[in-house]
């Protein structure tokens, strides 16, 4: 690793200090997160967070045009049926991998319904009251390189 980056590390991100472990994935995350935030900074279009429909959002940087995508989070109310979706905005991608499924395989796994039960149950607004809850994540929006 060149000196240069090794010794401002620490700029990029204080958990980047001396005696911190971190493992590629935390400095590739910490250099594209500060990499688009330097391009927005310097009168590109307006961060996705601030639109209020970011699914909507056209790419704000060419960081966000590579790697970025957008997940669509969908509660689904196990008394009412209200369905509740939220969308955010990523620049990387957890995924469970395990050596033997394929990439579509685990693109499928990410996107399994999950049944919010126990401790995990939302609160309906509707009966106000915690009620067991279906959420499945998806990909709206999936990346360049994916």
């Amino acid at each position: 690793m060149p000196i240069e980056i090794v010794t401002n590390l620490t700029k990029m991100d204080p958990h980047f200090a001396d005696g911190f472990q971190q493992d590629a994935r935390e400095f590739l995350r910490s250099l594209t997160g500060n990499m688009h935030l330097t391009n927005l900074s310097v009168g590109r279009s307006p961060h996705p967070h601030t639109q209020k429909h970011p699914h909507t959002q056209k790419y704000t940087s060419m960081l966000d045009g590579i790697f970025g995508g957008l997940p669509r989070s969908q509660v689904r109310c196990g008394l009412c049926l209200t369905d509740s979706v939220r969308y955010d905005t990523f620049l990387d991608l957890s995924l469970e991998v395990h050596w033997s499924i394929s990439v579509d395989e685990t693109l499928r796994s990410f996107s399994e319904i999950d049944v919010l039960e126990g401790d995990n149950k939302y609160d309906c607004t509707v009966y106000k009251t915690k009620a067991c809850d279906i959420k499945r994540l998806t990909l709206h929006r999936t990346p360049k390189v994916l």
